[in-house]
């Protein structure tokens, strides 16, 4: 999640951290920023407030925005206690539904190969999970995507640009937005997929 912290004289700073828990009554626990010592001190105090945005794994990628004040800080568990807001702010990533996938392939991005599976797609973009060792993009990132049909060899290659970047324990989820180019090779690619109860796979053929 990102965080804008300003104190009461108008300073901020921009950083980011990552939830921890709630005690569901009066707080949200997220971790201590990765801030400098004297940043910490200057900017983590209570009554200061702060801008909090993040990506929801919740209802298809949603960007949801709160702000709220500094409850406490304490340093000693490296956690930030900020008070629960009465308005969170929700707003949808995605402007249509994306089709449930799981299908192998490589993420190309620099000049570094990352495997990867293939978990939505749509005409306009997709979802991608990339395990921790691998992962090496960055938000805005230019990505192509090369996925493989085991069954008759045909590889089809997408490209765009890294929309969000989520986390859970074992993997990166990774929002990619096509270009104009793969829109098309997109809803090729959609065609050549069939519906096996759960998910769009490559029919055995």
């Amino acid at each position: 999640m990102r965080l804008l912290i300003t104190t009461a004289l108008g300073k901020s700073i921009r950083c980011n951290s990552v939830f921890v828990g709630s005690d569901l009554d009066k707080l949200v626990y997220i971790r201590t920023p990765d801030i400098s010592p004297h940043d910490q001190r200057y900017f983590l105090n209570e009554g200061y407030w702060v801008q909090v945005t993040t990506v929801s794994k919740i209802g298809e990628g949603a960007r949801l925005s709160f702000k709220c004040k500094i409850a406490q800080h304490i340093p000693s568990l490296k956690l930030l206690a900020v008070e629960i807001p009465y308005v969170v702010n929700l707003s949808p990533l995605r402007s249509e539904a994306r089709f449930k996938t799981i299908i192998k392939g490589l993420v190309l991005v620099s000049d570094k190969k990352v495997p990867m599976v293939l978990r939505d797609l749509s005409q306009h973009g997709c979802g991608v999970h990339v395990s921790f060792k691998d992962n090496s993009l960055e938000n805005g990132a230019d990505v192509q995507l090369k996925l493989l049909n085991d069954k008759t060899k045909e590889v089809f290659g997408l490209s765009g640009h890294v929309q969000n970047i989520a986390k859970d324990p074992t993997n990166y989820h990774i929002g990619i937005k096509f270009d104009e180019q793969s829109e098309s090779t997109a809803k090729d690619l959609l065609s050549h997929l069939m519906f096996n109860g759960t998910e769009l796979v490559f029919p055995d053929e």
